[in-house]
């Protein structure tokens, strides 16, 4: 116990060396927003402006749509932080008393949007949902707030679909292609459409149109079978999901089994070479490398990281204990004397988070533990230094000590399983669909955390891969 005080292919080449900068897409997404292009360029932010003082409506993407008057009152505050560059994911004050996040704004003209890209077909403009975290622990009971629907009723949810009627032409193009797809053809673009309405199903009806494909069998998908194999469970009862935002996942849908390992199948449906990078949250390591011999002791790292049994807050101490226990060379002697943590430990020190009980800790562990991080003490309780002292010492010893040489053929083999690649491009008058997989992916693998001092319990222990 602590003591305490208490007080206060040629083709796949090109798609490989896409996806190799497996930050791209992101990085892209966050360029696309309403908010990067309004800080990017000064005729945006202008015109963003000169709406705010004359009181015109901003239309709201998404599926029930809408629009909101902005608040005069906010010019200031938003002209400054668009000269600061901090205008990302800010909440716009309306006129009716709400809030709502600068990157709801639909993409006009006027703000950077593209014909193709205002014309209401995206998933996010076509099926209703929160926007929920497909990588959380209860995915499973937010998967009905979410939207979410079985991929066999994918063309159902089109058919039925009150926002594709609303768009005149191109959501009637839409459900006469989803139609062809679901009688087991290869679709023809009608006739009838403009080259943008054409351009816009490509690009942006494709996401789902692309899953469609690959369900009814449409799709050139040369390896179906072993995947189907790797899954372990019919295509059509996995669980859809369209992710509301878009600097939050990295991949543009997600396929859920409704088990209890709720493994999560990342699908990336991009026109025009456009690669996309998951995360590797909720991942299914494969046979092939779990049983291969050099990998054993990196599997078991990512088993127990991976394991029910940890929080955000608890699994920094226990993976420390199971590498104390498999390999203390590698963790800084600094913590040997706290060593392994105990659950009792682990309770006092998840009750010394909150600032308010004014719990401090006794002895040199705080100084100690501080000291092996490079700036030495960060803000924060007593409880959420050690904390991030531990996860810091976990992150090293992997990064810079080389702890789990094999981490990166594990993680890029069992990332590219759990990953599929749709494309869906028009040539000609026919919209083809082509998927890869599992995806061929490199680059650094380094873990990483979301949390700090003040706030551990912000998500559990991830993996990062760069170029």
């Amino acid at each position: 116990m602590i003591p305490k005080i208490s007080g206060s292919e040629h083709c796949q080449d090109k798609i490989n060396n896409i996806m190799k900068l497996l930050e791209l897409k992101q990085a892209l997404l966050e360029s696309s927003t309403v908010a990067q292009g309004i800080m990017k360029d000064a005729k945006r932010a202008e015109f963003f402006f000169s709406q705010i003082e004359l009181g015109k409506p901003f239309p709201l993407s998404g599926a029930a749509g809408g629009e909101i008057v902005i608040a005069k009152s906010q010019l200031p505050v938003l002209k400054k932080l668009t000269a600061n560059k901090q205008l990302d994911n800010v909440k716009l004050l309306a006129t009716d008393g709400e809030e709502y996040s600068i990157n709801k704004l639909k993409k006009t003209p006027g703000l950077g949007g593209k014909e193709a890209e205002t014309i209401a077909v995206k998933p996010t403009d076509v099926f209703s949902g929160e926007d929920i975290d497909p990588e959380s622990k209860n995915v499973l009971e937010l998967l009905s707030t979410g939207g979410a629907f079985p991929v066999s009723q994918l063309n159902d949810k089109i058919q039925n679909n009150p926002a594709l009627d609303k768009v005149g032409n191109i959501g009637k193009a839409i459900k006469e292609i989803a139609q062809q797809i679901t009688s087991g053809q290869e679709p023809t673009m009608p006739a009838y459409l403009k080259d943008s309405e054409k351009k816009a199903i490509e690009l942006y009806a494709g996401e789902y149109l692309g899953v469609l494909s690959i369900f009814h069998g449409v799709a050139n998908f040369p390896k179906r079978a072993e995947f189907d194999e790797f899954l372990g469970t019919d295509l059509g009862d996995l669980m859809l999901y369209f992710p509301r935002s878009q600097s939050n996942p990295l991949a543009d849908s997600f396929a859920i089994q409704n088990e209890e390992d709720g493994h999560s199948l990342k699908i990336s449906s991009k026109a025009a070479g456009k690669g996309a990078a998951p995360s590797l949250e909720g991942l299914k390591i494969p046979n092939i490398v779990r049983k291969d011999k050099r990998f054993a002791t990196e599997v078991k790292f990512f088993d127990e990281a991976k394991s029910d049994k940890f929080t955000a807050f608890s699994q920094p101490f226990g993976l420390m204990n199971w590498m104390f226990e498999n390999m203390p060379e590698y963790i800084d002697e600094k913590f040997y004397p706290y060593l392994p943590w105990t659950q009792e430990w682990i309770n006092e020190l998840k009750d010394g988070l909150d600032p308010k009980k004014g719990i401090y800790f006794q002895g040199p562990i705080v100084k100690d533990l501080a000291s092996t991080l490079p700036k030495g003490r960060p803000a924060g309780t007593d409880a959420g230094v050690i904390w991030y002292a531990t996860i810091t010492a976990v992150i090293n010893a992997v990064n810079k000590k080389n702890a789990l040489p094999n981490l990166k053929p594990v993680v890029l083999e069992t990332l590219g399983y759990n990953f599929m690649q749709v494309y869906t491009t028009l040539s000609g008058n026919k919209l083809k669909t082509k998927v890869f997989w599992p995806a061929k992916i490199d680059g650094k693998v380094q873990l990483k955390t979301k949390g700090y001092a003040g706030n551990p319990n912000y998500g559990k222990l991830g993996f990062q891969v760069s170029s």
